[in-house]
């Protein structure tokens, strides 16, 4: 994956999930070179099978793994979090061009705050914020998702 995910979170394949050193890295290179959802999806049940239901380090793995897919469908560099504020940059904000803004949460788009950049910044606040890093940035990207419905026939 190419852009960069600081979010600092404990996320790794720990030996009670794979004892295997080369296995773990097996993993975490096949981790690297997700290209979809599918991919993923598809990798995540393997490891169900193969090792059992994720530990909480994989879970988050997998979780951050997910996040980074669909960054990369909405043309995001990079996720940081510094302190008390999620830094999200694009290097491609077209993709943004059928958001629909009006469908995030009124308690989420209080805390964004976008710059008049090229390509677009965007700043959230983790001031208040209840839930761990990770679900809060779940629910940024699933707002940042939200397309306008196409109007047909107009």
């Amino acid at each position: 994956m190419t852009q960069p995910s600081t979010l600092e979170v404990d996320a790794f394949i720990d030996d009670a999930y794979i004892k295997d050193s080369a296995r773990k890295i097996s993993v975490y290179q096949r981790l690297l070179h997700i290209k979809s959802k599918e991919q993923l999806d598809d990798m995540t049940d393997e490891l169900i099978d193969r090792f059992g239901t994720p530990t909480d380090p994989v879970d988050r793995l997998l979780r951050i793994a997910q996040i980074k897919e669909q960054a990369r469908l909405l043309g995001i560099k990079s996720i940081v979090r510094r302190d008390q504020q999620l830094t999200i940059h694009w290097h491609d904000d077209s993709k943004m061009a059928d958001w629909d803004m009006g469908a995030v949460r009124e308690d989420l788009w209080k805390k964004m705050k976008f710059t008049d950049t090229k390509p677009a910044t965007l700043y959230v606040s983790l001031n208040g914020m209840k839930g761990s890093i990770l679900t809060i940035t779940e629910a940024v990207m699933k707002a940042l998702s939200q397309k306008l419905s196409s109007k047909e026939g107009l």
